[in-house]
């Protein structure tokens, strides 16, 4: 069940405040003008993708602008560690979101509103200021054509930064051909802060629509700008505003064309339909934290069967976590993922992408080093057996790591969970 704490938390150390969410997360078992695949002839994937070590089969990069070029990315805006192992002419990524002759599937989903999503986009979340942008920057450069925000993240300024340079007319990617996404954080639920939130997050990336917006969560915290109003014990100060109420604000977001299509965040399989029950425009995607360990088949079902496509979050198991217990198995070195690494000369993150993307489930790593961006892209060259993917599904624990913890009367227990809209007190 999932909804019973883990043994490992008990023995972990709480970690530092910082602004997500002060005592801590734990863990519990837990339409645009033009498609955004349509362009033959210049996506598609080149090369036969990393090892664990080494790249091989690089070519010159071909970044989308009016056809392929021939000319390396300019790497010289990367600092010498981000720079690191790479060359200009490191590896040669289109676009993720085709399918070109000869590729092993599709690297994109379309979404029930005609949206085609990539399957593979970049993570944001924990990407400090300094690094985000160049990370933006080189994503794109080597075909990333699906960016995951959020206005908690504090970092969509700089984000914005990178795709004012990058994006629009004239650039190295068309805005039609990108894919981004960010969240109503919870202080924002009150229907007249809905929209206010969304034009500072479209003032902050420095675009005029968003492709997708979630509600980052379902319960509300107490209207204003502090992201985590407290009282004095520390608990949360809530507002009593339900996410239907929410939802119905976000819909008018798609009638002024800020918003080209909605979904959710932690959101439980109850949860989701109560939405849909009032739902003119319905909920396109459920962004959930999920990997191996956490492999949420009933509410991916739950959702496939309501139209929903799912994005997982922390696809590879969150291990560089702060309060990660020292005891905790790591799911990249599980003899399986290993094994499959070792057959397939790939790396250890690249087998859980690849198991993620084959159940048709998207995913938004996080990095900001430009190799393991370029890594976490070159999944769609290869494929598992159906026994392969038992084998890694047999990994599933029900294990949930990130879950907002606070300490109350010397304990760390979840911090939300007598919400009556917590997520996860439910089975799925």
């Amino acid at each position: 069940m999932q909804t019973h704490v883990v043994q490992l938390m008990s023995k972990r150390a709480s970690p530092p405040s910082g602004a997500l969410g002060g005592a801590g997360w734990g863990s519990l078992p837990a339409t645009p003008a033009k498609p955004l695949c349509s362009f033959p002839g210049r996506l598609g994937w080149g090369g036969t993708g990393p090892t664990p070590r080494v790249m091989r089969g690089a070519r010159p990069l071909a970044l989308p602008q009016g056809g392929a070029s021939s000319s390396p990315p300019d790497l010289s805006w990367l600092t010498p560690r981000q720079g690191a192992g790479l060359s200009p002419g490191h590896g040669r990524v289109r676009s993720p979101c085709a399918r070109a002759e000869g590729t092993v599937m599709a690297s994109c989903v379309i979404l029930h509103t005609g949206q085609k999503m990539p399957l593979i986009g970049l993570g944001t979340w924990k990407s400090e200021p300094g690094q985000v942008k160049s990370a933006v920057k080189y994503a794109l450069s080597v075909g990333y054509r699906h960016i995951d925000c959020a206005a908690l993240y504090s970092n969509e300024a700089e984000i914005g930064e990178a795709l004012k340079e990058n994006v629009g007319p004239g650039k190295a990617v068309p805005r039609e051909e990108l894919f981004v996404t960010s969240k109503l954080w919870n202080t924002k639920h009150h229907p007249e802060d809905v929209e206010p939130a969304l034009r500072k997050t479209l003032a902050d990336l420095q675009l005029e629509y968003l492709d997708l917006y979630l509600m980052h969560w379902p319960h509300a915290f107490e209207r204003g700008d502090n992201p985590f109003p407290k009282n004095a014990d520390g608990t949360m100060r809530y507002e009593s505003i339900h996410y239907k109420e929410t939802w119905k604000a976000m819909e008018a977001l798609v009638a002024k064309g800020l918003v080209r299509a909605l979904g959710l965040s932690n959101f439980n399989s109850r949860q989701i339909d109560d939405v849909l029950s009032v739902a003119s425009v319905r909920p396109a995607v459920l962004q959930v934290e999920c990997h191996p360990y956490l492999a949420q088949n009933e509410l991916i079902a739950h959702c496939q069967a309501r139209g929903l496509e799912v994005t997982a979050y922390s696809p590879l198991g969150s291990s560089d976590r702060a309060w990660r217990d020292p005891d905790e198995p790591v799911l990249l070195e599980e003899p399986v993922v290993l094994a499959l690494a070792e057959k397939y000369g790939r790396s250890p993150a690249q087998i859980l992408l690849r198991w993620q993307v084959q159940r048709k489930v998207i995913c938004i790593p996080k990095s900001v080093t430009p190799s393991r961006i370029l890594q976490n892209i070159q999944v769609f060259d290869f494929t598992f057996s159906p026994e392969e993917m038992k084998q890694l599904d047999a990994l599933n624990r029900n294990w949930r790591y990130i879950v907002p913890m606070i300490v109350m009367d010397g304990k760390r227990v979840p911090r939300d969970a007598g919400h009556p809209l917590y997520p996860f007190n439910d089975p799925y």
